[in-house]
């Protein structure tokens, strides 16, 4: 979308988010999608917009290195679960590891 839309559209749904819950919103997460669709522009955008910190899309363990890029953090997506094995492997970080391993290789 273009860049000010992006822009009115997090803004608008910080505005409404803080209204509700009646104190500031400092995360953020960027909707499911493929990691080309949350780049620079949306971490430039949303680190503008007074977000301490937003997860990306993208399957992975929160590391030291990642504290150079608090608006583009990896996440762990747990939506998909199929078993409490799975659930496991993920919440402690193997999974992602093992995978990102693989992709890296």
């Amino acid at each position: 979308i273009p860049e000010e839309d992006l822009r009115l559209e997090i803004l608008e749904s910080k505005i409404e988010l803080e209204k509700q819950l009646g104190q500031p919103i400092v995360h953020f997460a960027y909707p499911y999608g493929k990691s080309q669709h949350a780049a620079g522009r949306e971490f430039e955008c949303v680190k503008s917009l007074g977000f301490s910190t937003a997860t990306t899309t993208n399957m992975g363990n929160v590391v030291k290195e990642n504290s150079q890029m608090l608006c583009n953090l990896p996440r762990i997506n747990i939506n998909r679960v199929t078993n409490e094995h799975v659930l496991q492997l993920q919440t402690s970080g193997l999974l992602p590891l093992i995978v990102n391993k693989r992709k890296n290789q």
